[in-house]
């Protein structure tokens, strides 16, 4: 999966969900692909916003190395989001994880 395939599924996954929960038919089997595949083109999406913003500063030697390189990383906020998406993920009743 792509930058702008990520981009495109999951505006296409949330339309269709949308559409489902509006309609009250979210515990159909579309519905349920559509919430997961949701979930992961966002984890792609932002894996890549992550990577296109940390991949000049490594190879440029601008980010500082080990527990403070580290720290900073942990400290952006698209990191903090691709780090909780597992956990909305397979603990949300839509996700159905549990």
């Amino acid at each position: 999966m792509g930058g702008n395939n990520s981009h495109f599924t999951l505006l296409l996954t949330t339309f269709r969900y949308a559409l489902a929960a509006v309609k009250f038919s979210t515990n159909t089997r579309v519905a349920s692909v559509c919430y997961r595949l949701g979930f992961l083109s966002a984890a792609v999406t932002y894996g890549i916003v992550v990577y296109k913003a940390y991949r000049p500063r490594v190879r440029n030697g601008q980010l500082p190395g080990g527990q403070a390189g580290v720290l900073k990383v942990l400290a952006d906020e698209n990191v903090q989001y691709l780090c909780t998406l597992p956990f909305f993920q397979f603990f949300s009743p839509g996700g159905n994880g549990c």
